[in-house]
């Protein structure tokens, strides 16, 4: 049985690693900020443990001091192809910059990012842009296309090298800025939280990108790390591209897509153009479609496929009966945190005191436990698994998380929803779930609070709204109108200050519900300006107790501790755990998978 990197949880969202932010504290002011950007790394690099910088000015660039990542040992072998497994649709949810996670099980494969964290996520380092520089002043950068990347040599493309137009393309289409010329609503954009500040982006030359921001920005490489900005060539819609077709798919990475039909199959290649040759190890990858977890798990038994993902506490005891047969993975903490989210638009969730009172009723424990077993975490409004978050133990203190205080908990939810004026609950809504499948965790945990509810408040009338699939969800949810409150699984983004952004700034791409508050949107600009570990954590402290005690526009219901079993044939996979790897195999597994035979 896999154990896990300790460094990863030790290193876990310390944002703008502490590596990095000694080596600024010596600089000081100006520097600081530049320093806190500065890095310049390549795909094969490690960081070595932090030591502080000499009192000297920013240097324009600044090289890591680095280890090599893991490299293939003689046993590795080359060869085959992993077969990975999907219960979901791909239709209309393909497309990077605008789908929610569900794209990202295609690209992880297929396309490459600018930059992504190395393998304890304690650093940014090089992919598509191979290094960077950052002026003094900490307001522009300037980055470097990597020598030697091309796009997969597919028409209309054909092979052709990634240029500096290509990064200023993909930046400024994840900060939504193509919407109007894709007649597409701005809010589809939904990763554009991700380079918040980027004022201007341009190509000084065929391998120079210019980057400016309206201020120092220490979270921006970390914000491009994220897994789902993956880069798409510049032509690729204008072309004729189709984003609804995977097979016209385009990337820079590992594999190319052969064939495609939902939810039956897709099938890829080992790209021999990629710039990481000799790297994957892999001849393939196959998606496997299943029709439900039930047929997954038939399949992983079977050994018909080498993935399963997110098991509940049954399957757990499935499949941990299996021996040899399925490889047993644990991430220690998490940033995946399933919720109920409000539109403060509609009535009568326009009143914090409501969303106070719903959600002190729920028994968070009992979902937990029932569906997870002991895999999984109390979280508040910034998932536990960061570094400046709340831990599991704090948040299970207090009012509605607390199972010990729940009696107490249920009597202020009455007070509060008396003082909202529906001492019976008189008003009726409707709850969207992000998928209609009854076997999720949203099903379970929303039946189960909305029993609870419904008991403390006899007049209450909730119902669950399924849709039809994922694109159905997302373009609903995305509209931030029409709908009264949803409930599916963030994949929280690589940063604290832009995961709350995204969430709660009034700004926020994710922000679905349209919360509003001037006070939390000046703390988080705050925090985005603060490069010292302390005082950040102090302004992030600040937010979180005002969502907590005033505001509550999303009731987190726990985060749970991702589990992936691997079939017994597969190797590597201990290599792909970082932030990266919290979700899905993921780009380090792309690397560094392997058959035996």
């Amino acid at each position: 049985m896999a154990t896990n990197d300790s460094d990863f949880l030790r290193m876990l969202h310390q944002r703008t690693s502490r590596r990095t932010l000694l080596r600024g504290a010596a600089l000081g002011g100006a520097g600081l900020a530049a320093a806190a950007l500065i890095g310049c790394g390549d795909d094969d690099e490690e960081e070595a443990p932090a030591t502080p910088a000499p009192s000297t000015p920013a240097p324009t660039a600044a090289p890591a001091t680095a280890t090599p990542e893991p490299t293939p040992t003689p046993d590795t072998r080359r060869g085959g192809v992993f077969k990975y497994t999907r219960t979901s649709s791909l239709a209309g949810a393909v497309d990077p910059h605008q789908s929610t996670s569900t794209g990202w099980f295609l690209w992880q494969f297929i396309g490459d990012h600018a930059v992504r964290r190395n393998r304890n996520a304690s650093d940014v380092v090089g992919e598509l842009v191979q290094d960077w520089e950052v002026a003094p002043d900490g307001l522009s950068m300037t980055m470097n296309v990597r020598d030697g990347a091309v796009w997969q040599n597919k028409a209309p493309i054909n092979g052709r090298a990634v240029d500096a137009e290509d990064i200023v393309y993909n930046f400024e289409r994840i900060a939504g800025r193509y919407a109007d010329a894709e007649e597409t609503e701005i809010g589809r954009y939904q990763r554009r939280g991700t380079v918040a500040g980027m004022e201007d982006v341009t190509a000084v030359d065929a391998s120079t990108v210019s980057v400016t921001f309206d201020r120092p920005r220490g979270s921006f490489l970390w914000g491009l790390t994220d897994g789902r900005n993956s880069m798409v060539p510049k032509e690729f819609l204008s072309s004729g591209g189709d984003f609804n077709d995977p097979v016209t798919a385009v990337g820079s990475g590992p594999f190319i897509v052969d064939e495609y039909e939902n939810e039956v199959t897709v099938k890829m290649s080992r790209n021999p153009d990629w710039w990481k040759s000799p790297l994957p190890l892999l001849d393939g990858v196959e998606f496997v479609f299943l029709a439900d977890k039930t047929a997954l798990m038939a399949a992983f038994t079977q050994g018909s496929v080498d993935f399963f993902s997110g098991p509940n506490r049954v399957e757990q005891e499935t499949l941990d009966k299996l021996g040899g047969k399925g490889q047993r993975f644990v991430m220690p903490e998490s940033v995946l945190w399933p919720h109920w989210r409000f539109n403060t638009k509609e009535k009568p969730f326009d009143d914090a005191r409501v969303r106070l009172a719903l959600q002190r009723v729920p028994n968070y424990k009992e979902a937990g436990d029932s569906y997870y077993g002991n895999a999984w975490r109390f979280t508040g409004p910034l998932a536990s698994g960061y570094g400046e978050a709340y831990k599991s133990e704090e948040i299970a203190q207090m009012p509605g998380w607390n199972p010990n205080t729940k009696e107490a908990d249920i009597q202020e939810a009455k007070q509060l929803m008396s003082a909202a004026g529906f001492p019976n609950g008189e008003f009726e809504w409707k709850l969207l779930l992000g998928v209609p499948a009854p076997t999720t965790n949203w099903y379970d945990s929303s039946t189960r609070a909305i029993d609870a509810w419904k008991n403390v408040w006899p007049d209450m009338n909730v119902e669950l709204d399924l849709p039809t699939d994922i694109a159905a969800f997302s373009k609903r949810q995305n509209s931030r109108e029409g709908w009264q409150a949803v409930c599916y699984t963030i994949l929280g983004q690589p940063d604290a200050v832009l995961e709350l952004h995204s969430q709660y700034h009034s700004e926020g791409s994710r922000n679905y519900g349209n919360f509003a508050d001037p006070t939390i949107d000046g703390l988080i600009d705050q925090a985005s300006m603060q490069f010292d570990i302390e005082e950040r954590g102090e302004t992030i402290k600040q937010v979180q107790d005002l969502l907590i005690q005033e505001h509550m526009p999303i009731i987190q219901i726990y985060v749970y501790l991702q589990i992936n079993y691997w079939s017994e044939r597969m190797r590597g996979f201990e290599e792909v755990y970082g932030l990266e790897g919290t979700f899905e195999p993921g780009q380090r597994g792309r690397d560094y998978l392997w058959i035996a035979k």
